[in-house]
């Protein structure tokens, strides 16, 4: 797990990461999130690239045995959602970090997709796309596509940074 470093103020963490590899026990997984104050999980992977890449962990997630809040917000590799709703996701998950939760954001490898949902995270915090970026780079994610990159910067006019809902 990779901590992302949040804007003054903000009193959650935020954890990039891969999927959990097979080879480990779900339950370690969970205990060792558990541990480091892991209290919602995103998963940015779609279900059958989870059956297939980490069966235990799509079973569990299925029948809510990992210890956590877990939301599933799939994308496909080097995809885009919709811009309404990683808004919405951005939004809702800014103001579970301002509460003080603690969110993991993993897609499979943990670099893509895991850092436009960050990214846009961050911008939902009211930081500017630049710094945003700066920051999940730093903690090992990066868009890889230029269709996220684009996203990222559609997110950013829409009005994350503090505009709108909160």
């Amino acid at each position: 797990m990779r901590e992302v470093v949040l804007p003054e103020g903000v009193t959650g963490r935020l954890w990039l990461t891969a999927l959990p590899s097979p080879r480990w026990p779900v339950e370690v997984v969970c205990r060792r999130w558990q541990a480091a104050g892991v209290e919602r999980v995103l998963c940015l992977v779609p279900w059958e690239e989870l059956d297939a890449g980490s069966p235990a962990y799509a079973a569990a997630a299925r029948e809510a045995r990992l210890g956590c809040t877990w939301i599933h917000f799939p994308v496909d590799d080097f995809g885009v959602p919709e811009e309404e709703a990683v808004l919405g996701l951005a939004r809702d998950t800014a103001a579970a970090l301002r509460r003080g939760e603690g969110v993991l954001v993993h897609c499979h490898a943990g670099i893509g997709r895991t850092g436009m949902v960050a990214t846009c995270i961050l911008l939902a915090l009211g930081l500017d796309p630049d710094e945003a970026l700066r920051r999940v780079r730093a903690a090992g994610s990066d868009p890889e596509a230029v269709d996220q990159l684009e996203l990222i910067h559609e997110v950013a006019r829409m009005g994350a940074r503090g505009r709108g809902r909160q």
